[in-house]
């Protein structure tokens, strides 16, 4: 079984339930993308990238550290790992703003997509960070798409899923699994089941 990291469509709501949210999710019909209230759409987006998965280009970082492991590796040995964690918390916290959801919507956008890496949500740290920018969403009439970018054992093989250089999603049902996990877990705003980490994931 080959799983791929897809894009799941959410309508601009805080995280609930799955049973309280089912009505609420963006579905297709045949090749349509509709509304929950059966209306067709037409998404015209723009990404939230380098939020929750940092990347070394959007950095400007030429030929040096690409993945977020080698991003946050050049900043643990250059301001030392606690003064990187407070970094990384303050980048998080600010890097988008509601006054930016409401530029993006006045704009003429209707969705913003906001890729993600799972670790975030394995530790905690994405559940509010992705309640406030989707509630701030919902304000401003915003789809909002979440994007695995970085899903358990890299899918891609390259820096931008954050993996080791081999997309172990493809290979591993174990891995697969596991991300099917993280996605049930997310409107839920529940943890999934910790495990050990193994090299694949970690």
């Amino acid at each position: 079984m080959r799983l791929i990291s897809g894009i799941v469509i959410l309508a601009s709501l805080p995280a609930a339930g799955l049973a309280a949210a089912g009505n609420r999710f963006v579905h297709t019909d045949g090749v349509h993308i509709v509304a929950p209230d059966g209306e067709k759409i037409r998404l015209r987006g723009i990404n939230l990238g380098n939020w929750l998965v940092p990347e070394g280009y959007m950095w400007h970082f030429d030929k040096g550290p690409a993945s977020f492991r080698e991003i946050s590796a050049l900043f643990n040995e250059l301001i030392g790992p606690p003064d990187a964690a407070r970094f990384w918390k303050q980048y998080r916290d600010t890097y988008i703003a509601e006054a930016d959801l409401r530029f993006i919507h006045e704009a003429g956008f209707n969705s913003v997509r906001i890729p993600f890496d799972y670790k975030l949500i394995d530790d905690g740290t994405a559940f509010p960070l992705l309640d406030r920018a989707i509630a701030w969403c919902r304000q401003a009439h915003i789809w909002v798409i979440l994007d695995m970018h970085c899903a358990p054992g890299g899918q891609t093989g390259t820096n931008i899923d954050d993996s080791w250089g081999y997309p172990w999603l493809f290979e591993s049902e174990e891995e697969q699994q596991f991300a099917v996990g993280f996605w049930r877990s997310i409107p839920r705003s529940a943890m999934p089941t910790s495990r050990p980490c193994s090299a694949t994931t970690c």
